[in-house]
Formats: structure tokens, sequence, C-alpha cells
């Protein structure tokens, strides 16, 4: 059987709920549609993708910008599923 790479990679997050408990939240982004990716400091990212969305990711003290950006450029990121802090989404 062939060993096949995801273009998806994974950023996921834990919110708490208003009774207190952790809620789990996601978002797949597909390599293929990724524009471009700025990094607005050492622990954030704004990714562009063509349809002019642009996902801005908080990853938190434990992941660098710079380290998450290599992954993704050489392509170790496929599959991969990033602890993030936030995530939020708006169209230009």
């Amino acid at each position: 059987m062939l060993k096949t790479n995801s273009p998806y990679i994974k950023f996921t997050y834990t919110l708490v709920g208003l009774e207190g408990e952790p809620q789990e939240k996601s978002y797949m982004l597909n390599l293929s549609y990724i524009v471009s990716i700025e990094s607005t400091s050492n622990h954030d990212l704004k990714i562009i993708m063509n349809n002019n969305k642009v996902i801005l990711i908080d990853l938190g003290l434990n992941n660098k910008a710079s380290d998450v950006m290599d992954d993704i450029l050489d392509l170790t990121a496929t599959g991969s599923d990033y602890n993030v802090y936030n995530i939020s989404s708006v169209n230009k």
C-alpha cells in the first residue's frame, strides 16, 4: 500500500466554555491554497489564501513562527497538528 501525505495541516486550540469545560477547536488548512505567510511577531502568523481570506494564528509561547514557516516551506508540515493559542479569520 502506498503512503501519501495529506496536503493539509491542522491548527488546534482549546477554549474554556461557560461551564468551565474545555472545548477543542481545529482549523484545517490546505497548503495548496496559501498565497503568502507573514510573521507579524515571533509567535504570530498571518496566512493569506488564494480566495482572499486571511487567517490570523496566535501560536502561543510554545511555537515559534519561523519554525512553523520553515515546516510549511519544506513541506514537513503536511499532516501535522500544531497546538496554538488562538485562530481568527477575516476576508480582505
